[in-house]
């Protein structure tokens, strides 16, 4: 069997390549489901507080709002297309690229972007334009001097060298990958070929440098374009120091090669031992040996080097943009290189099949998920209409207070996976944004949003006495002011609320300690002392009850003193992966800050005490830990 046959034709391997992405979103693309951040209204200035300014392009000025399959399907195509465009830069031919197109189009971190209807059509047209900026570069810049770069016949592919690359960055900053990946793999296949050292190398830092001048050009287009006080969001990620970042992202890389990061990546292992295959061949051919070996570990190890500066222990998938090329590329190239047999093809749609029952998996979870929230705010819609009688829904204020129980969503969800497994109804413990968004996208009341405090006056002494909905006087009307309690804890907060700052100071004096229970599970990991500060860091679950259900208190403790301090909860996926009894223990960890002086000098023991908001009961159980205060 002839793998290198004649190149297939450009066009047909785009339908090849369309068809390929769908059968893997098939599900997806014929069973809507609304997202997570989906269900905002398109406005003028979206996705600027971002920095995306070319998803604004594309979602407002060019479709005006989101597009429902459409979005999807236009993204698939694009993504194709990339996929086609990145066959021809690594110069595979024949069935090399039929299988290099399966294993890059089914590869499951796709999927991680595509869900999100308002910007799905958005990350195929950024892989497009990356892909397009290398190959341009390759085919037309490549193989010219530098200084004949100024002449007036190719000074215009430089700028559109740079205008893809600063467009692509500008529709989401993590597809700035797509270009360095690509021409990183380039050069490496580069280095097993005919190889001149100091031309390869002049072609390199030339493509960094237009990497660089198109990453400038973006930062100017934020600065000229996005409004003051705009483009914060990225900043979110570098909040908080919750570990040595060494380690996140060392434990993040380990987590990704081995397949274990998130669902849907179990295959990316092929990627380690393709890897390992290619160690082994460039020792005993040491031609380049160097050279080879840094360019490898770049391939492998850079999709995930984001994890280094994010402090917020917050990893999602959709941001290792990288990692799906390299699937595709390094066990092509292994596999071209030492195994010539029509089983490579079989193995190939073999790995197609498996990727697309992980996406298929992951779509119909989301779309259970989604039914559930549907069903839920057409029965609350039913009965604040009942409530509110003569007021109309334009006119009447909803508040929702709080996030319902995330005991019906725990059957729908898959582990380890993400905004599939997010409900509008759960997402920032209750936000009444998205919620009431939600409403409106769907047909149901088009409330108003309580956005001033004269409004939540209104209500806002009712909710502590109020049942949970669907029960009885669970809907409360004041004025043309509705309050529905979904919790016993509020949700996010509303504009006019000042966030809410746990003080260091602020430690409350308890008269004794709370009855004993050892449903509790936890762990103090790690104590940081300052000059006059303490700052500890650990987990605790109450088993049976979700997270999102509870609330975490540190007990400081000794035989005079007894001291209670609420912590603040951060993302722990690995302790509902551990404890695996069905319930999301993924906010379980905690983090707790105090003064030494806000304390009586004296050796206090630890404790946890969690309040599970759900059965409205009170667990503790000291840990054996304790702090010296001097």
């Amino acid at each position: 069997m002839n793998f290198s046959a004649k190149e297939i034709k450009f066009y047909s391997l785009i339908l090849f390549a369309f068809f390929a992405s769908i059968i893997v979103y098939g599900f997806s693309l014929t069973n809507f489901s609304l997202m997570v951040d989906s269900e905002s209204p398109i406005y003028p200035h979206y996705s600027l507080e971002h920095g995306r300014l070319g998803t604004n392009l594309i979602r407002y000025h060019i479709f005006g709002g989101l597009w429902p399959y459409f979005t999807q399907l236009l993204g698939l195509f694009f993504l194709s297309y990339s996929a086609v465009i990145m066959t021809k830069l690594f110069r595979f031919t024949g069935l090399w690229q039929i299988l290099f197109i399966l294993l890059f189009i089914s590869f499951p971190q796709h999927a991680y972007q595509l869900a999100f209807t308002m910007q799905a059509d958005a990350i195929g047209i950024g892989y497009f334009t990356g892909a397009l900026a290398v190959y341009v570069f390759i085919r037309y810049l490549e193989g010219l001097e530098l200084k004949s770069w100024i002449r007036f016949t190719n000074i215009w592919i430089v700028f559109v060298v740079f205008l893809l690359i600063a467009f692509t960055i500008s529709i989401y900053q993590a597809l700035i990958y797509v270009p360095v990946m690509l021409y990183a793999a380039y050069f490496f296949k580069n280095l097993f070929e005919e190889f001149r050292i100091k031309e390869e190398l002049i072609r390199l830092f030339s493509f960094i440098g237009l990497v660089i001048f198109g990453f400038l050009g973006y930062l100017l287009m934020v600065k000229i374009w996005v409004p003051a006080g705009e483009g914060q969001y990225l900043s979110s990620y570098a909040s908080g120091s919750l570990e040595n970042q060494w380690l996140t992202f060392w434990k993040v890389f380990k987590s990704q090669i081995l397949g274990k990061f998130y669902y849907g990546n179990q295959l990316n292992i092929i990627v380690l031992l393709s890897s390992v295959i290619l160690f082994v061949y460039i020792i005993f051919k040491r031609k380049w040996f160097i050279f080879k070996l840094f360019v490898l570990i770049f391939l492998v190890v850079t999709p995930y080097a984001i994890s280094y500066f994010i402090t917020n222990n917050s990893h999602p998938p959709r941001i290792f943009i990288g990692s799906s090329i390299i699937f595709g590329f390094l066990p092509v190239f292994v596999l071209k290189k030492f195994l010539h047999n029509k089983i490579v093809l079989w193995l190939g749609i073999l790995v197609f099949f498996i990727n697309t029952f992980y996406i298929t998996q992951l779509f119909v979870a989301a779309h259970r998920i989604y039914t559930h929230d549907l069903m839920m705010a057409r029965q609350l819609d039913q009965d604040i209409k009942q409530v509110i009688g003569k007021y109309k829904p334009n006119s009447t204020y909803v508040y929702l207070h709080g996030a319902p129980s995330s005991v019906p969503y725990q059957s729908m969800k898959i582990p380890n996976s993400e905004i599939f497994s997010s409900s509008i109804f759960q997402w920032d413990r209750g936000s009444n944004w998205r919620m009431l968004n939600f409403f409106r996208y769907h047909d149901l009341g088009d409330y108003k949003y309580v956005s001033s405090e004269e409004n939540f006056d209104k209500i806002k002494d009712s909710i502590s006495r109020m049942p949970l909905w669907p029960n009885p006087g669970s809907i409360v009307i004041s004025d043309n002011v509705v309050a529905v309690k979904l919790a016993e804890r509020a949700g996010a907060r509303l504009p006019f609320q000042s966030e809410i700052k746990e003080e260091a100071s602020v430690i409350t004096s308890i008269l004794e300690l709370p009855e004993q229970n050892k449903k509790i599970v936890g762990n103090f990991d790690e104590f940081r002392e300052g000059n006059n500060s303490v700052e500890i860091i650990g987990w605790s679950a109450l088993q049976g009850v979700s997270s999102n259900d509870s609330e975490t208190f540190l007990i400081i403790f000794n035989a005079e003193n007894r001291f209670i301090k609420k912590t603040k909860s951060y993302k722990r996926e690995d302790i509902t992966k551990w404890l695996n009894d069905g319930n999301d223990y993924d906010f379980s960890g905690f983090v707790c800050n105090f003064d030494k002086d806000s304390l009586p000098v004296g050796e206090y023991e630890l404790g946890i005490l969690i309040v599970d908001n759900q059965n409205e009961n009170t667990f503790y159980n000291p840990f054996g830990k304790s702090i010296l205060i001097k």
